[in-house]
């Protein structure tokens, strides 16, 4: 994929390796398929950098749900409502963590405009991540999602 974006050939990559997260009867694949992930995602950072494209490139990395903290009676996890994403490249200010769970896993509501934990803000949805996902690339949110306040954590 990096050879197409540095040749000009198209501006998004959508990935996927085929790998079947989904198991609710054991947790022991999840481990070689989080270290396959994020080998896979330091390649592709190596690569973007050493094409020149690390600083002009977004990338995110997201899922619509994750596990359980708790086991199920097969010793596996089933689906939970909480996740996380993953995002760095041009633009993102990283080396940080926003948002915040309990011990349960339960979400805290966040500030949209920071995504800090804060007690007065609001539970981080996904149109509201899409939104900010949106105004990050230079494209105005409110023709696609109308009345949805963006989320604004992974600005620089």
């Amino acid at each position: 994929c990096v050879e197409l974006l540095s040749r000009g050939l198209c501006h998004t990559v959508l990935m996927d390796d085929g790998s079947d997260w989904d198991s609710h009867s054991t947790t022991a694949v999840q481990h070689s398929l989080n270290e396959g992930l994020f080998g896979g995602l330091n390649l592709l950072a190596e690569g973007l950098e050493a094409a020149d494209l690390l600083d002009d490139t977004v990338v995110l990395v997201v899922t619509e749900m994750t596990r359980s903290p708790r086991r199920n009676a097969y010793g596996g996890k089933d689906h939970w409502p909480t996740t996380s994403i993953f995002m760095f490249g041009g633009g993102v200010a990283g080396n940080r963590q926003l948002g915040a769970t309990d011990d349960l896993l339960e979400a805290f509501p966040v500030d949209l405009e920071s995504g800090m934990p804060w007690s007065d803000g609001v539970l981080l949805r996904h149109d509201n991540l899409l939104a900010g996902v949106l105004e990050f690339l230079d494209i105005d949110p409110r023709e696609w999602l109308p009345g949805v306040t963006p989320y604004r954590g992974f600005h620089a």
